[in-house]
């Protein structure tokens, strides 16, 4: 008996020691290489994210970049502003500007819903919806509509991009650009 508790204590006892090192090292090794492949697909992940953000971001810059797009752009950004409804000696009618002030308003709930993120809602959209936002005619046209809408809340996400494009360019955030 006492012959098997020396072979026990001599040499089983320091194999299973050693075999559970090696288990517990097997285990880390493990552990790292799960952590690494999580790290690689959150980095797929994001990378995907970006691509899906600048693809619809692109369609909507393209959207604004119609020759009515465009020609509201210009009149918001001119100084002094130009005129853009007809009724006021304009060239576009209601439904131009609308579908303008329209676009802007859907980025914003797209931006909301992480679609289209910070650096390109920045870079793609700000200026222009800043202009058209302190722009007379439109702000005009805006309070009119919800007035004779009945609905304050026509075309908020509009209101909500400006004042977001403007919060990021008081506070520096617009910076992240530079990164």
């Amino acid at each position: 008996m006492e012959h098997r508790t020396d072979f026990w204590h001599k040499y089983i006892k320091p194999l299973l020691d050693i075999i559970q090192v090696v288990g517990v090292i097997i285990a880390a090794c493990g552990l790292y290489y799960a952590g690494r492949q999580l790290s690689d697909t959150a980095t797929q992940l994001s990378q995907s994210s970006d691509l899906a953000s600048a693809q619809i971001g692109l369609r909507f810059d393209d959207r604004l970049k119609k020759p009515d797009m465009v020609g509201i752009e210009d009149a918001v950004e001119a100084v002094p502003q130009l005129k853009i409804l007809i009724s006021h000696g304009g060239k576009y009618n209601e439904d131009q500007l609308e579908q303008f002030i329209g676009d802007y308003d859907t980025i914003y709930y797209l931006h909301k819903q992480g679609l289209i993120n910070d650096p390109l809602a920045y870079d793609l959209f700000c200026t222009d919806i800043e202009d058209a936002f302190h722009d007379p005619e439109v702000s005009s046209y805006l309070k009119e509509d919800r007035v004779n809408q009945g609905s304050a809340t026509d075309y908020v996400g509009f209101d909500k991009m400006a004042a977001l494009c403007l919060g990021w360019d008081k506070s520096g955030k617009a910076r992240f650009l530079e990164e």
